[in-house]
């Protein structure tokens, strides 16, 4: 006669090894899982003109006039009391919104204004469309930003 504790060795013995295939199995998906690479180019839509933008280093915005006469100077910095005082001193002024990647730049907006709150409203207008493109550099996953 055999005795039960000699019958319980080999059935536990399998389920030793099995546990420790199962366990093996487990730890070799899970790491395949988090191990992803993403490498497509990424890209800005805007107007009919798809922009890469992949490699961009340098992002920033702008605001010019652009002046019946003469070269342009930045409006970056002004606010809407310089501007009614620029508007008053030469008239409604045609402002341009820039978004410059490295070297190159992408008009965002041209509009005649007339009054320090069209300016506001345009200096809100591409501050907005400047955390919508930097969100979009940011995110690894996204390759396409439609505008």
């Amino acid at each position: 006669m055999t005795s039960g504790k000699n019958d319980l060795r080999p059935v536990s013995k399998t389920m030793i090894a099995a546990a420790c295939v199962a366990l093996a199995v487990g730890l070799m998906l899970a790491g395949c899982g988090s191990t992803k690479v993403y490498t497509a180019d990424k890209s800005v839509q805007y107007r009919g003109t798809i922009y890469n933008v992949s490699e961009v280093k340098r992002l920033s915005s702008r605001l010019e006039t652009v002046p019946a006469s003469g070269e342009p100077f930045e409006l970056t910095g002004s606010d809407r009391r310089q501007f009614d005082a620029l508007v008053k001193e030469q008239g409604p002024v045609t402002v341009r919104s820039l978004i410059v990647l490295d070297d190159g730049e992408m008009l965002f907006e041209q509009k005649t204004l007339e009054s320090g709150r069209e300016f506001e409203r345009m200096q809100s207008d591409l501050a907005d469309v400047f955390k919508k493109i930097s969100r979009f550099m940011a995110d690894a996953q996204k390759t396409q930003l439609r505008l």
